[in-house]
């Protein structure tokens, strides 16, 4: 695994309900805090529903937003600039709320680019190694 794109940036991680339910809240942060180039960071109330629950973002809009703004001052308070989740549902919200302020990823997508950024790296280093003249 490399430096993801962005390297040296902050990363908290919004803990989805689902997860939780299924005994899930310690893998994803051990995950995240292996990312080379990142400074993981804990959120006050990261296992503090975001407003989407599922579908209520769009049975309730206004109350949503409601509840979604006391993470959105938690997102802002860690000086994260990227969110990660593992919900496809608290993506949306998290978008929605944050409109651009931090990027929302899935865990997945952190990871991705991360291996992506290793597989960079180590092509780049086999090229150099390759050159004439390298390494006298």
């Amino acid at each position: 695994m490399g430096a993801a794109e962005g390297a040296g940036h902050r990363v908290t991680y919004h803990s989805s309900c689902h997860l939780r339910a299924a005994g899930v809240t310690k893998e994803p942060r051990q995950l995240l805090k292996q990312v080379p180039g990142t400074d993981y960071v804990e959120m006050t109330d990261a296992d503090r529903c975001a407003g989407g629950a599922g579908t209520y973002l769009v049975k309730d809009y206004d109350t949503s937003q409601k509840v979604f703004e006391r993470k959105r001052r938690n997102i802002e308070q860690s000086g994260a600039d990227t969110v990660a989740t593992s919900c496809p549902a608290c993506m949306i919200q998290l978008n929605n709320g944050l409109r651009g302020r931090a990027a929302v990823k899935h865990v997945a997508q952190v990871l991705n680019e991360a291996y992506e950024a290793g597989a960079h790296q180590q092509a780049g280093a086999q090229q150099t190694a390759r050159r004439p003249g390298a390494g006298q």
